[in-house]
């Protein structure tokens, strides 16, 4: 299964392609720049700042600058007339001039050609209010407050749809951002189709925050064309400041296959949301078709082939070396008894137990399961198969054909804006990420199919640690004092690769024994 995984991703990133620009060093030639903006010192000059705020200063510089990708990309499916989503990411820096008031600020641009970028001259270098000949969207970081276009304030973001009037926008004073701060500031923009969804996030750490800072149901299907094409734009207006692009990344999705799990990328949320039936899907392109596209594509298929058939021997190889991973505390007890997570409390553990997510990695996903095979292994979720409960899942006692026994945790769905941060969500993340310690439960699958979120773990067929220690049978085990040394110096290992080892720090905060 993992090869065939690895097969598509090679597919997808031979066939089709994004923009990535870590840096604008090199003045890349598929980047058209208008107005003042120019390449400098591996980013672009959007706007330059002013030493004085002179009627003949002002009058030197158009005060506007734009960036675009050369080529156009394409939004809309003319054969299924399905309208794409999209994700961008971009590092910007806004530092206004100490000698005149601030310019206005920093638009994310989506418009249907070139033309529009060199001729919008209004506010943040869009269309004048009210004057607009053809559509466009944009996300405007706006430092400028102009009450009579509805802004909020002079430090917000807002979302336009033909107009530079707001349809939905958020003040980023509460939020601890300050756009004229002169600070590189990183921004997150995603669009998904499917739930007619714009997200938005904005932060000074390299690393996306938890929470979006606005968030709008949006339809761009009568906005978006066939081809469109997509940068930036910013503009000084009355005032001064530097508007500075640092680095961008935009990827376009579309079709009906599910972006594989193991080539999720941070930043990427386009991953098993409850708020439609299927994962999101993904294709990319960025040019017309036409012959030459076709020839590059049958090479890309041909180098494929060769990559995927190395791959294939890579990954047997692997799994032949691969060590076998071991769950929960494992010590040994006449030799090899294991005592570790009691599937009864396995709900109540992961449901309190402040885990902080960890990022997927592509060579720890495990296996995708498909409904069927969970329902054949819990008897179609039989009620005497119920091992516990939770307020977020339920467990049942499982026996997959291919393995042993396991514990299935099968959680409830939710509903509504932001559901797509939901218990499954962040346990999986977490369970998925670092956590490959030999006294620590792993995930040993998943299943993200139609109505059902299900999480599979091995199951734990001799209980929990308090069964032990507190069980007054006459056929009780009696641990000896050097058996629960070694369970206790077990459970310190475990935490210690929790709190210093892990690639990111994870605090349990809720260790007892019968978890």
């Amino acid at each position: 299964m993992g090869s065939f995984a690895f097969v598509w991703m090679m597919i997808f990133l031979i066939s089709f392609s994004n923009l990535h620009f870590l840096t604008f060093s090199h003045s890349p030639n598929n980047l058209t720049l208008f107005g003042d903006a120019f390449f400098s010192n591996a980013s672009i000059v959007l706007t330059q700042e002013l030493n004085s705020c002179s009627s003949s200063s002002l009058a030197s510089f158009n005060g506007v600058g734009g960036a675009l990708y050369a080529d156009p990309i394409r939004f809309v499916d003319s054969e299924t007339n399905d309208t794409a989503s999209f994700s961008s990411v971009f590092s910007f820096s806004i530092t206004p001039s100490p000698f005149c008031s601030p310019g206005d600020g920093i638009s994310f641009l989506i418009a249907p050609d070139q033309d529009s970028f060199s001729s919008f001259k209004g506010h943040i270098g869009l269309p004048r209010p009210f004057v607009v000949e053809d559509p466009f969207f944009a996300v405007e970081y706006d430092t400028s407050f102009d009450p009579l276009l509805g802004d909020v304030n002079g430090n917000h973001i807002g979302v336009d749809l033909n107009s530079v009037v707001s349809v939905s926008s958020v003040d980023l004073t509460p939020k601890g951002v300050n756009l004229k701060s002169g600070k590189t500031i990183k921004t997150w923009i995603e669009y998904r189709n499917p739930i007619k969804m714009i997200r938005i996030w904005v932060g000074y750490s390299a690393v996306r925050p938890t929470n979006p800072v606005l968030v709008a149901r949006l339809d761009l299907s009568q906005i978006l064309k066939e081809y469109m094409y997509v940068g930036f734009s910013s503009s000084n207006g009355q005032g001064s400041s530097l508007h500075v692009l640092d680095k961008w990344r935009f990827k376009i999705y579309h079709g009906s296959f599910t972006i594989p799990l193991d080539i999720v990328e941070e930043g990427d949320c386009f991953v098993c949301s409850p708020d439609d039936e299927h994962s999101a899907t993904a294709t990319a392109t960025a040019t017309h078709k036409s012959e030459q596209e076709k020839f590059v594509l049958g090479v890309g298929c041909l180098v494929t082939l060769v990559i995927s058939i190395i791959a294939i021997v890579l990954v047997v190889i692997f799994r032949k070396i691969k060590e076998r991973k071991i769950v929960v505390i494992n010590n040994t007890i006449s030799g090899n008894t294991t005592f570790g997570a009691n599937p009864r409390n396995q709900t109540r553990s992961s449901g309190t137990t402040n885990f902080a997510a960890e990022r997927i990695q592509a060579n720890r996903v495990p296996a995708r399961l498909s409904l069927a095979e969970i329902k054949s292994a819990t008897m179609c979720f039989a009620p005497n198969r119920i091992v516990g409960e939770g307020a977020s899942a339920t467990v049942y006692k499982g026996c997959l054909p291919h393995g042993p026994q396991v514990a299935v945790k099968r959680f409830q769905r939710v509903s509504g804006i932001g559901s797509w941060r939901n218990p499954f969500t962040t346990e999986f993340a977490t369970m998925v990420g670092c956590l490959k310690h030999k006294n620590l439960i792993q995930l040993q699958g998943w299943c993200c199919e139609g109505s059902e979120l299900v999480l599979v773990y091995e199951y734990m067929p001799n209980g929990s640690l308090d069964k032990i220690l507190h069980n007054k049978t006459r056929s009780a085990i009696v641990l000896t004092w050097t058996q629960r040394q070694k369970i206790a110096i077990g459970v310190a290992s475990a935490l210690t690769y929790l709190h210093q080892d892990c690639e990111r720090q994870i605090i349990h905060r809720d260790v007892k024994s019968y978890n």
